[in-house]
């Protein structure tokens, strides 16, 4: 697909198979399979940026690096094969690393990417590397340098682990605008669509007015905005406000609202 997205203009999408990609921006692609599964990628301040969405039926059956679905974080740093999950704050950056992280690492015959001619599965399959473990890098600072990272970043781990890796505020900036976007995503998902109700039956006579009251709930107590998506039929009217819909058929003439 790489060819189609450099020749693709933003919001172009193209399928293949049982994965949809749609291109946002030169730097930014959205991928979504028919498992359901969804992949936000993106680029910026030479960091890369990836936000996995996975539907409620996996909910208590998915686990790796990103933890247990389960929305209970306690036990997301449970090692592959079981075992008792690393309390996160208790145990160093090198602990999750080595107790956690690499007992996730697969082998060849688990890898479900397709390689180029001139690599293998080997090529990306550094069993030496080490990454960079942000306590150990803030103890190589001096105060002055740890203060200026920790107020730019308001005391972000994430962010101020970017901005002292690399020294550079773009990079604090996307940090901070990438959590700021995940923040809001995680709101909106976490807030509960609104309950409407109707009345499942209407009797209705030709010349004769018919009321319906809708009623509307929400779980987090938000207000619940109505309106309607087609055209009224001619002698009706609704108060959206107060969810009323009020009519005075003229004839037999079914009718669909929305």
């Amino acid at each position: 697909m790489t060819s189609w997205f450099n020749a693709a203009s933003d919001n172009d999408s193209a399928s293949r198979g049982n994965v949809s990609v749609s291109r946002k921006s030169a730097t930014s692609v959205d991928v979504s399979f028919s498992t359901g599964f969804t992949l936000a990628v993106g680029v910026k301040a030479e960091q890369l940026d990836i936000t996995v969405g996975a539907p409620s039926e996996f909910k208590n059956k998915a686990q790796g690096l990103m933890g247990i679905f389960n929305s209970d974080p306690s036990d997301d740093l449970t090692p592959a094969g079981g075992g008792a999950a690393l309390n996160a704050n208790d145990s160093s950056e090198r602990e999750i690393f080595s107790e956690f992280g690499e007992t996730w690492r697969i082998e060849r015959a688990d890898s479900i990417f397709k390689y180029t001619e001139d690599t293998t599965f080997e090529t990306f399959d550094r069993k030496n590397f080490e990454p960079l473990f942000l306590q150990e890098v803030l103890n190589k600072m001096t105060d002055k340098q740890r203060k200026l990272v920790e107020e730019k970043c308001d005391g972000n781990n994430e962010c101020i682990f970017d901005y002292a890796i690399t020294g550079k505020e773009d990079a604090a900036d996307a940090s901070l605008d990438t959590i700021a976007k995940n923040t809001k995503e995680a709101e909106t998902l976490a807030n509960s669509s609104p309950v409407i109700s109707v009345n499942s039956a209407l009797n209705a006579t030709i010349q004769k007015k018919v009321t319906l009251q809708v009623t509307t709930s929400d779980k987090e107590g938000d207000d619940v905005t109505l309106s309607l998506q087609s055209d009224l039929p001619d002698g009706a009217t609704f108060d959206a406000k107060k969810g009323i819909f009020t009519w005075i058929p003229s004839s037999m003439e079914p009718i669909n609202i929305s």
